[in-house]
């Protein structure tokens, strides 16, 4: 619907001026004019007497036409309006075209320092722009984007520059940006120095070939998402994160480099960054890694041993002023001659074993690396390790379908010759099965592995978080529930999540106590049993120090998000309870424990991680204490949901998963149980999300 606003004069003897603001609401293809009547008005002259008029009627003129995208810049309140509609020629302000195409700059460009605000207004969910080049490049007084949420990306190919020297902007929720046609992202957030959250988890980059400078001098920023990002596409990474100074964490182990041309400055200026994983990096294409690493002040020790340098010329300066750094590991694939500049390489590298001193303070080119190559000596500027790529089962360096082919070849014969068993082991369970087969075909068709786990250790405990892609199920009691289900499973309902990462275990006595510094337990006689008897406020403590202790932002997970990982996320089989129809395969519950008997040996709580677990290497999702969701408890919707995240109050906290003392009933993947949040019970314990 559009809005028009127009004002009428009427003349009385004695009174003269406007005398209403008329609005009305017209068809978006409507044209021609329209009638109105105003009806008693009340006109208030100068000398203040009232005069009443019965009706006044005026005609309105509607613009003709198709609509059409623009933007209005009105210099009054200094913004820049996104509009889709047949009314250009009535807008108060300069207009301007979109100026569609790759190289094409958008005209509003000559008021961009004058912008302090931009809105997208509803009508502009019409539009499909191709592009969003400079759209928002050099606004440094730009200070809030709203109605973000009208702008569709789906046809967008290029947002190269879009955020460019955005340097007043403190925030951006990009959660609705539809980015899987768009093809570069080169410079998109560069300079945007006073950005302190970025919301790019829900990016799909599948088809982006250039990230270059992509988050260049975005020094504010402390957290960074791109563990989602799918970059098999991408030929150039140079400059990526260059001058990221806050950062204190960055997941880029999911990359996949395999068609990177470019890693030169990629890291550059991660001043704050404690270490950098980049063990599952494919680097047989990079030609320039100089400055790669430069200026990463914390790193202490890099792990380099997958790289593959035979066709990398440049190296200069790479790790000049890693202070910190004393060890650089590199294996056989450390093949530099090809390099033919590498000056300043270790420069500064005060704590680098062998790499400092007057004699390498300013190494030249011949002398600045090591060959690994099968005999050449290490002057010991590296330490050697032995190291694999991930599914490249055959071992020529890649990955490839006769990967595939190796791993069925060794199934099916069990000849584990010229294969790597580590580099098989594609689901990191740390056996090898058809699962492995799977993960890797997954890998070839989506260019990411769907398995990334991370391993953490507070005050000595160490515990594993999985990775749980994102996905779509139907949450509720579904068909394999048959006729166990209760009433608030119902009624079932398609539900979409962003990926996270979930508790391989159900937290343990030993990591409540290295984190709180007691135990609340009552079953204590191993530390390994899970935490029971803590409240829904006893958690959010937890979760707070563990933050704290971890730089991480641990929580419980969401009831969607635990029954999506609990039914085996995309790996799903079906099963009724979490990882098996059969439930003593997989659960502690009441039929199974080794007693029934309370006070005796068995009774109780068991050590977690003692059954088998579900399709996505999780543990008693099934039993041994009901986990505490985020959620405040409610009814279901029939409704399709994104993200959900229960209602926004409540009286009562969910959890899920049945327990020790449960019947079958109970432990089934949609069961679900709603509790007060301040009971603490031997029955209650909770699984920890990221």
């Amino acid at each position: 619907m559009y809005n028009f606003n127009s004002t009428y004069t009427v003349n009385l003897t004695g009174v003269s001026g406007p005398v209403a603001n008329v609005t009305l609401q017209i068809p978006n293809d409507a044209s021609g004019q329209y009638t109105i009547t105003l009806t008693e008005l009340v006109i208030i002259s100068e000398d203040r007497n009232t005069h009443y008029l019965d009706d006044v009627t005026a005609t309105l003129t509607v613009p003709t036409g198709p609509p059409a995208a623009y933007a209005c810049f009105t210099p009054s309140d200094s913004t820049l309006t996104f509009y889709c509609d047949n009314l250009r020629s009535t807008r108060a302000g300069t207009t301007y075209d979109l100026n569609e195409g790759k190289y094409g700059q958008p005209d509003w460009r000559s008021e961009r320092e004058s912008i302090s605000q931009v809105v997208f207004d509803e009508t502009f969910e019409q539009a499909r722009p191709t592009s969003t080049i400079d759209w928002f490049s050099g606004m440094t007084n730009l200070k809030t984007i709203t109605g973000m949420e009208h702008l569709n990306t789906s046809q967008v190919i290029y947002m190269n520059r879009m955020f460019y020297w955005c340097s007043s902007l403190t925030s951006l929720d990009l959660s609705n940006f539809n980015t899987a046609n768009v093809t570069d992202m080169s410079l998109m957030f560069y300079h945007c120095t006073a950005l302190t959250s970025i919301n790019v988890s829900s990016f799909n980059t599948a088809s982006v070939t250039n990230m270059k400078y992509m988050f260049y001098y975005c020094h504010a920023l402390t957290e960074l998402n791109v563990g989602n990002f799918n970059t098999a596409s991408v030929t150039d990474m140079s400059y990526m994160f260059d001058a990221c100074h806050a950062l204190t964490e960055l997941n880029v182990n999911n990359f996949n480099t395999a068609n990177v041309t470019d890693m030169s400055g990629m890291f550059t200026g991660c001043s704050s960054l404690p270490s950098i994983d980049v063990s599952n990096f494919n680097t047989a294409n990079v030609t320039n890694m100089g400055h790669m690493f430069q200026a990463c002040k914390k790193l202490t020790s890099l792990d380099l041993s997958i790289f593959n340098t035979a066709n990398v010329t440049d190296m200069l300066q790479m790790f000049l002023g890693c202070y910190d750094l004393t060890t650089i590991y590199v294996g056989r694939g450390w093949i530099t001659t090809a390099v033919t500049s590498s000056t300043g390489m270790f420069l500064d590298c005060y704590n680098l074993v062998g790499g400092m001193g007057s004699k390498y303070r300013y190494i030249q080119t011949d002398a600045a690396y090591a060959h690994i190559d099968g005999g050449t000596s290490n002057p010991g500027y590296f330490t050697e390790k032995t190291a694999f790529l991930r599914g490249d089962v055959d071992c020529d360096g890649s990955v490839t379908i006769s990967d595939v082919t190796s791993l069925i070849d060794y199934l099916l014969s069990g000849n584990a010759s010229g294969i790597s068993l580590d580099a098989a082991d594609c689901d990191k369970d740390g056996k090898i099965t058809i699962s492995d087969v799977t993960e890797l075909i997954d890998y070839l068709l989506s260019g990411r592995w769907s398995i990334n786990d991370e391993i953490i250790t507070v005050n000595g405990v160490t515990f594993k978080m999985v990775v749980v892609e994102g996905g779509t199920f139907t949450m509720g009691a579904t068909a394999e529930q048959g006729s166990d289900y209760y009433s608030n499973e119902k009624p079932t309902h398609q539900v979409t999540l962003s990926g996270y990462s979930i508790g391989e275990t159900e937290v343990t006595q030993a990591l409540w106590q290295a984190v709180m510094g007691s135990n609340p337990s009552h079953f204590t006689d191993d530390l390994n049993r899970p935490v029971e008897q803590v409240s829904w406020d006893d958690c959010q403590t937890f979760i707070t120090k563990l933050n704290e202790l971890t730089g991480k932002t641990f929580r419980l997970p969401t009831e969607a998000e635990w029954e999506y990982a609990a039914r085996g996320g995309n790996k799903s089989q079906g099963y009724k309870y979490a990882g098996s129809n059969t439930l003593d395969e997989v659960a502690w519950y009441w039929d199974n424990i080794p007693s029934q008997t309370s006070g005796t040996e068995g009774y109780g709580t068991q050590p977690v991680a003692t059954k088998a677990p579900n399709e996505l290497g999780l543990y008693d999702m099934s039993g041994n204490v009901y986990e505490w969701c985020q959620d405040w408890y409610g009814s279901y919707s029939s409704e399709s949901q994104t993200n959900p995240t229960g209602p926004a109050s409540g009286s009562y906290r969910t959890h899920r998963s049945g327990y020790w003392g449960s019947d079958a009933v109970f432990c089934r993947v949609s069961y679900r149980g709603y509790i007060n949040p301040l009971y603490a019970m031997q029955s209650r314990g909770l699984r920890l999300a990221l």
